[in-house]
């Protein structure tokens, strides 16, 4: 059963022998960022569903803290199943009629289940009034970065505030009592370690800075501080505070004082807000979530020395990952889904990138997938929404098939075990991947075989009673024998006019046949093994080192620099005619070839590392998400992300591991990733101008419209992006990114005009 109530209630602890029905109770703040309060319990009657019984009861006292202004209030209520489906079948043993769904799910608590639609909800409201007094709230705001909007305010953020979110704190002075106040003085004191409060210390475990003024309402003026806090919050009033600041990092208190002659009469409220920002998380801070909190004290009175002190308002800075679940469904003859499989949870998938599962990936024994596609979502903050459906058929009779692989040489006599191999029918097999294949490939290569031809297909897709061989053909490679070098004959005379003229033998037997370079040796200029390389232009991944048409795997399109498909090399090798192949193993994550591996050429006009390997002083930040700056070598402790056209000067490069970093002004390292920056001064456009109407999508494939703008429209530019990004046969478009999402860059449509 899980209860959505307001920002600021609970469960009240000195009643809870009214629980009805519940165990287990437990409450999340800001609950999937809503701005408002869940809390879950486990019902403890689940056999009174099978006794149709009309009437269950499920009960929860609640409470309010001192943020709750009076007024009207909704509590939703939602009974929640994982499976309602039971054991795998084709009947359902729990059914949903459309009109239990008295509220919708806004939140995502069905996504989960195996019937996301059949909701059971209900909701109730009250009337809530305080004690009169005069109230003192702090909460806080989170900017949703994937979403393009600010959450509620709230007094805990709960696990909906991550590294880099934008925040903005909301003081509140509400007169609810019986007097007005004549001389209002608060003063916010900003979150750091071992902060002060009036009743000990607030727990803050991380400062947060402000990021620029502090808003406040007619009649009313601010002021800052830099001064260090003072534990008797009431000699903060003597600390020096000056209406400018150059530096916001350095304030530590700002100060809202009421206007001379401003009075905060019965039934007013007054509102100030003021921005920062959450930072990185550091490799020391990990193992315990950060915090900081915030609150304000108010003098009313000029004499006044018992301030009042607001609520805290807590920011939780939680790691940018998300957990992703995949479910394992089957479709019913009514048409719902049932689960086959327990779902499985991905952790640590970073917000806002792409994830993809493939049911080939997940084979179930006695289904099917539906498909062989790749399913694609964003991770989002909201953890309910991170949901993979993953579909498959019931095949009664799928039975594994079998298969071999045997290695012979030309006669057909084995010269190694065969190795077995089975898979589900439907599936996707692939024998140049399976260890023992290559192990022993390897071997029979260091005994002095080659690999002639292969019978059968090493790739493809199991079928039902077809029992898969697949043969590889090996030739034993000949030691040729060291000619005993002959004797020096004696120079003959020269005979005059020989008679008759020798013919000219037509198969001369040459003394110092050409062969190809088998030695093993490489060139010192290629990329070392384990090392990344990019292509530059449009490549093929082949089977073989002999490149032929017939054998290539996939092909690669150009890309733009900065969404290039990478390789890691693994090993080396020389076509029949001697020219030297790159082994090597797709690591493009988010397309449908990653762990392919094969041949690709060594050619640096197509093939080139990935990172720099040589000293520059200037380069220029080109990937749309910026790049890191950290504070070590191995590019942990994150500092800041670096925006897309920033300008860097670095003073070093070093080496670390098969990549390079280079050491800015400051001590600090960014990568030398080829994808993510480039040398020298590279200019990007900052403001474009529509030519003639110019639609704006939310995507950067320019799909889902959300506004159309005339001519003139003139665009800042927040980043220059390209389409499909990881499709490896569409180069793509260059968009702009702008306010609200992505525009053509196709010059037809627009100009640079800075």
């Amino acid at each position: 059963m899980v209860f959505i109530v307001p920002d600021g209630l609970s469960v009240d602890q000195n009643k809870l022998s009214d629980v009805d029905n519940l165990k287990n109770i437990k409450v999340e703040t800001n609950y999937a960022g809503s701005g408002k309060t869940a809390i879950i319990g486990d019902i403890t009657n689940p056999e009174a569903f099978k006794s149709g019984s009309t009437y269950l009861s499920y009960q929860l006292p609640l409470t309010a803290d001192g943020t709750v202004t009076s007024g009207h209030y909704n509590v939703s209520a939602y009974l929640v199943f994982d499976n309602n489906n039971g054991k795998p079948g084709n009947v359902t043993d729990f059914t949903v009629p459309a009109k239990s769904a008295v509220v919708d799910d806004p939140y995502g608590i069905y996504n989960a289940t195996n019937n996301s639609k059949g909701i059971i909800s209900d909701q109730g409201e009250f009337i809530y009034t305080p004690e009169t007094r005069l109230l003192s709230i702090e909460k806080v705001k989170v900017f949703n970065a994937e979403a393009g909007t600010w959450g509620e305010a709230v007094t805990n953020t709960g696990d909906n505030s991550f590294s880099g979110d934008k925040l903005q704190f909301m003081g509140t002075l509400a007169n609810d009592g019986l007097q007005t106040y004549d001389d209002v003085d608060i003063i916010g004191i900003l979150p750091s370690p071992n902060d002060p409060s009036i009743s000990g210390k607030r727990g803050s475990t991380i400062a947060l800075h402000l990021t620029g003024p502090v808003t406040v309402p007619n009649g009313y003026s601010v002021t800052y501080s830099t001064a260090t806090p003072s534990a008797n919050l009431i000699k903060n009033y003597d600390a020096t505070f000056n209406s400018t600041e150059n530096d916001w990092d350095a304030v530590t208190m700002v100060r809202v004082k009421a206007d001379s002659g401003n009075s905060l009469k019965v039934g007013d409220t007054i509102n100030f807000a003021y921005p920062s920002i959450i930072p990185a998380i550091t490799s020391d801070q990990s193992k315990e979530i950060p915090k900081g909190i915030s609150t304000f004290i108010v003098k009313t009175r000029d004499n006044d020395v018992t301030p009042l002190e607001s609520n805290p308002a807590i920011v939780n800075v939680n790691s940018s990952q998300e957990n992703v679940t995949i479910q394992f469904l089957a479709k019913g003859q009514n048409g719902d889904d049932y689960q086959i499989a327990d779902p499985k949870v991905i952790s640590n998938q970073k917000i806002g990138a792409q994830f993809t599962a493939n049911a080939n990936d997940y084979p179930i024994d006695g289904f099917i997938p539906v498909d062989f596609e790749n399913h694609t979502i964003t991770v989002n903050r909201n953890a309910n929404s991170n949901i993979v459906k993953l579909y498959y058929k019931s095949q009664a009779d799928s039975t594994k098939v079998g298969g071999t692989v045997q290695f012979e040489d030309e006669n057909g006599k084995e010269i190694a075990h065969p190795i077995k191999f089975d898979g589900n029918v439907g599936y996707n097999y692939d024998v140049t991947s399976i260890k023992d294949v290559l192990n022993t490939q390897k071997k029979l290569k260091d005994q002095g075989y080659i690999l002639q031809s292969t019978v059968g297909k090493p790739t493809g897709t199991f079928a039902k009673e077809e029992p898969i061989t697949v043969v590889y053909k090996y030739r034993k490679q000949q030691t040729p024998v060291n000619p005993v070098n002959p004797v020096n004959p004696v120079n003959p005379v020269t005979p005059v006019n020989p008679t008759p003229t020798p013919e000219p033998n037509s198969n001369p037997t040459p003394t110092s046949p050409v062969k190809p370079d088998t030695s093993g040796k490489y060139p010192a200029t290629l990329a070392k093994k384990n090392e990344v390389v990019y292509s530059l232009k449009k490549i093929y991944l082949y089977q073989k080192p002999t490149f032929k048409t017939t054998q290539r795997k996939v092909g690669y399109v150009s890309k733009p620099r900065v969404y290039r498909p990478m390789f890691v090399v693994t090993g080396y090798a020389r076509s029949a005619n001697g020219a030297v192949r790159y082994k090597v193993r797709d690591v493009n994550h988010l397309t449908k070839n990653r762990h392919k591996t094969g041949y690709i050429t060594t050619q640096w006009a197509y093939v080139r590392p990935v990172y720099y390997k040589s000293k520059h002083t200037t380069f220029t930040v080109i990937n749309p998400r910026g790049v890191n700056e950290y504070t070590r070598a191995n590019l942990t402790g994150k500092v800041r992300n670096i925006k897309q056209g920033t300008v860097l000067f670095v003073k070093k490069f070093v080496k670390h591991n098969l990549t390079t970093r280079y050491v800015l002004s400051n001590g600090h390292y960014i990568t030398g990733n080829r994808k993510l920056i480039k040398m020298g001064k590279q200019t990007l456009p900052k403001y474009v101008k529509a030519k003639k109407p110019v639609n704006r999508y939310k995507t950067v494939n320019l799909t889902r419209k959300n506004h159309q703008f005339k001519k003139g429209k003139v665009f800042k530019v927040l980043a220059v992006d390209y389409s499909h990004a990881n499709s490896v046969t569409n180069h793509g478009a260059m968009r702009y990114k702008v306010s609200g999402g992505y525009i053509t860059a196709n010059a037809k449509f627009v100009k640079t005009v800075k």
